[in-house]
């Protein structure tokens, strides 16, 4: 009787163990805020002006056409260019205590045009999708259908807190939208 009762307090005690585990791994959840260029979410407008003044100071970084964004080019090839390099513009969107609390991108191929279909926005998407997965580790994009107003097909890869969602705007852009899906800097 008494090996009974010490194998029922030995599984409860295991048992215990077990659910404490799982309640610090869940409450030891990490914070994903990095971006691109050393910019992160959360961050002070001003420190992210200040990191794309050295980054346009460098030449790695352009002031674009989309309202002044920053811009620069995904080359193909390193030393060349090709139709096939891609023009990326962002900006950081800022709440109202100049906190980013997301950071928008917008994607064109360089050779685009109407009557040419390889460069069209359903390629480029699936080629931004893989560019993000190298920036941003770890889980895989899961495909969403959103009927409001209209069907868009809304990729989302979720990191922790940072969802990066990756959708077609027309047939020249594709759009990324990363932000924190526990609004901390709303």
């Amino acid at each position: 009787m008494k090996r009974l009762n010490s194998l029922k307090l030995n599984r409860l005690f295991i048992f215990q163990i077990f659910f404490i585990a799982i309640f610090f791994i869940g409450c030891n959840k990490t914070n994903n805020d990095e971006l691109i260029f050393g910019l992160k979410l959360g961050q002070k407008k001003s420190v992210y002006h200040d990191i794309c003044y050295q980054l346009n100071k460098a030449k790695k970084i352009t002031s674009g056409g989309r309202s002044y964004s920053p811009e620069t080019i995904l080359r193909e090839y390193k030393d060349s260019i090709s139709p096939r390099d891609i023009k990326m513009s962002f900006n950081g969107v800022f709440n109202d205590d100049d906190v980013m609390s997301s950071f928008k991108m917008v994607f064109n191929f360089i050779g685009w045009s109407h009557w040419n279909k390889e460069y069209f926005s359903n390629i480029l998407k699936e080629r931004i999708k893989d560019t993000l997965n190298i920036w941003f580790p770890g889980n895989d994009f899961k495909e969403y259908k959103i009927k409001k107003n209209k069907n868009i097909d809304v990729d989302i890869k979720l990191d922790g807190n940072r969802r990066i969602s990756v959708y077609t705007i027309d047939n020249k852009e594709v759009r990324v939208v990363v932000d924190d899906v526990n609004n901390r800097f709303k």
